[in-house]
């Protein structure tokens, strides 16, 4: 009977022991502006993957508060409608601006009964405007340390023109228009997560079936199909650090990302953390060189300007499914890398959160260190 007792107080050392470490760990303050204009409803997905790592890594507020998925600016959802949450006008005060998500709020969205993905509708709201962006900007060309972070969706359509231009220049990135996304099943009547649109606008008899990428072009509409089996070996798509990022995050992600990302290139080589990596055949290359599609592609750059450090992931990084309530534990993200491995979460668990620890941490440092 004594050794059970001793196995109940050792069993309940190692379980509270995570979360003593946690609280035990310090707080650190930042003050996040999060902008998401892609807020339907109230789960707020395309920031709650943000909220939650923000509060599991122990940052608060200037209130000493911790985030609340409330805690943005863009689009609120209220009452089956959606209106504007104005973005600052003075960002001044913020040390972290986050650009979650810019596409937009469109009717299809607040139809709760409607079975597929992205079907044609107005928009309601969406877009970054270009003063919103001169906004963003004049934070980052002040004399203050800042960080910036933007991910996919966030200069694509419906982004003015105006917009998209002047932040590629800015960000020192390029793009033609490419998004794409890899489908375990390219069969549209088997797989309602296919965009009603990119059937719309292909110009031939949509016949696709099994696995493949689907890529789609911003400006002219296009639509380009790559099979696997037929112009790519393996399914999927990953992360492969550059020395660089490697030197920041440590080894590459073996976890496929598994949705939409833009095909973006950097105006330096020495900015890129990050290139996405497919199996193309030969077939698969033909057929990419013939649409002026890049070959390899970056998926995190990182420059800086100025006091500035700033990222652009090339996808929706931070946008998860099911996340728990409780983070209050020490290595609850390396936890939960291993028990979320193959399912649709694990790119947050392994890439995700590893690489936001890495930048806030550095950055913090940096910031405190001015002080």
């Amino acid at each position: 009977m004594k050794r059970i007792y001793i196995a109940i107080i050792v069993l309940l050392v190692i379980i509270s022991l995570p979360i003593l470490l946690w609280f035990l760990a310090p707080q650190k303050q930042l003050n996040v502006a999060i902008i998401d204009k892609t807020v339907p409803n109230d789960l707020y997905r395309e920031h709650q993957g943000l909220v939650w790592a923000l509060n599991h890594l122990k940052y608060e507020k200037l209130n000493n508060e911790e985030y609340e998925l409330t805690d943005y600016f863009g689009t609120k959802p209220k009452d089956h409608k959606v209106e504007s949450i104005s973005l600052p006008q003075d960002y001044s005060d913020f040390d972290v601006i986050y650009l979650a998500d810019s596409y937009g709020v469109y009717e299809e969205d607040l139809k709760a009964s409607s079975k597929r993905f992205g079907a044609r509708s107005e928009k309601i709201i969406g877009g970054l405007e270009l003063r919103e962006w001169n906004q963003i900007a004049r934070r980052l060309l002040s004399e203050e340390k800042s960080l910036f972070i933007a991910e996919f969706n966030s200069f694509a359509s419906p982004t003015p023109p105006e917009t998209k231009n002047a932040m590629l220049e800015f960000l020192g990135l390029n793009w033609e228009g490419w998004v794409g996304r890899y489908f375990t099943e390219l069969d549209y009547e088997k797989n309602n997560e296919i965009p009603s649109w990119i059937v719309e606008r292909f110009q031939e008899n949509w016949n696709y079936e099994g696995g493949g990428f689907i890529l789609v072009n911003d400006f002219s509409s296009e639509v380009v199909v790559l099979e696997l089996n037929h112009h790519i070996s393996e399914a999927g798509i990953r992360l492969e650090y550059t020395q660089e990022g490697q030197s920041l995050f440590g080894k590459s992600p073996r976890t496929n990302y598994e949705y939409w990302f833009d095909i973006i290139t950097s105006d330096s080589e020495d900015t890129v953390l990050a290139n996405y990596k497919w199996s193309l055949t030969e077939k698969g290359e033909k057929l990419l060189t013939e649409k002026s599609i890049p070959l390899s592609f970056s998926a995190v750059v990182k420059n800086e300007r100025g006091n500035a450090d700033m990222y652009y992931f090339a996808g929706d990084y931070n946008d998860v499914g099911q996340l728990p309530k409780f983070y209050q534990a020490k290595g609850l993200g390396a936890f939960y890398k291993v028990g979320q491995k193959f399912s649709d979460d694990a790119f947050y668990w392994s890439t995700y959160l590893p690489m936001m620890n890495s930048i806030l941490k550095n950055y913090h440092a940096k910031l405190h260190s001015a002080k």
